[in-house]
Order: structure tokens, then sequence, then C-alpha cells
């Protein structure tokens, strides 16, 4: 019996994905899943039972290895990423605390300021009040001249 050293079913299964609906795509990677876990598993129990040597499972031991490598790659990778964002976090959180301290103080001078003027116009309603005739007869009330005859 020949073993062939070339790409097999699975390989024949994948190559018309791009043309297969999306549930279509979902079943056929789960069913690749699944052949490819049992394939493992039974291997597996080959290589325990003595049928295969450590050199004979090789392919496999670096096909395992190849996936945790890239797990840890990718893991490696999202932590930097988290640590990025992270330190993101961090720098906004301050400048928002900075922002409320300045609003604050923008708010507390705005207050002052108004405040201030209150005051000024107050002192300055009263001292037209001061200073302007208050009308002792009705008539000083009138803006036509009174008539004298």
């Amino acid at each position: 019996m020949t073993i062939p050293s070339t790409p097999g079913s699975i390989t024949v299964r994948l190559s018309n994905v791009s043309s297969l609906s999306s549930p279509s795509k979902k079943r056929l990677i789960q069913s690749v899943a699944h052949d490819i876990g049992a394939a493992f598993i039974t291997i597996a129990q080959l290589a325990q039972a003595g049928h295969l040597t450590p050199t004979q499972t090789a392919p496999i031991n670096d096909v395992i290895k190849i996936i945790r490598d890239t797990d840890l790659a990718q893991r490696r990778s999202l932590e930097r990423r988290v640590a990025r964002y992270e330190r993101r976090e961090h720098r906004w959180r301050v400048q928002r605390r900075w922002m409320q301290r300045e609003f604050g103080r923008l708010v507390k001078r705005a207050e002052e300021v108004s405040e201030r003027w209150r005051e000024r116009v107050q002192r300055a309603e009263e001292a037209m009040k001061l200073f302007s005739p208050s009308p002792s007869r009705p008539e000083d009330f009138s803006l036509v001249p009174a008539v004298q005859g």
C-alpha cells in the first residue's frame, strides 16, 4: 500500500469554501475540526500502544508546536495591546481629572467675575437713585411741556 504524501481529503474539501454559504462554511469547518481532532486522538492512542515511534509522530508534534507557538505569539500580542489600552486609559483618566479641576476653577472664576459685576451694577443703580431727581408732582412725569396760561 502506497501512502500519499500530498494533502488529502480535508484540503480538497476546503478548496471550494469561497463558493459556500455561511451555514455551509460553518458545517464544513466543524467537520474538518472533528476529523483533525479524531486523527490526533487516534495517532496519540497508536503511539501510546507502541505502534508508532516518536520519529513517526514527529510531523504531528511539529504541527502541535506550531499551534502552541502561534497561540503564544498571539497571546503576547494581545497582552501588549491590553497593556497599551491600559496605559491609554490611565492617561485619559489623568486628563479627565485635570479637565474637571480646570473646569471647576473656570466656574469659580466666572462666579467671582459675575459677583463683582453684580455688585458694580448694584452700586451704579444706587448712585443713579441718589443723583437723579425724584419727581414730587405728577406733572413732572409728563413728556409734553405743560402749557402755561
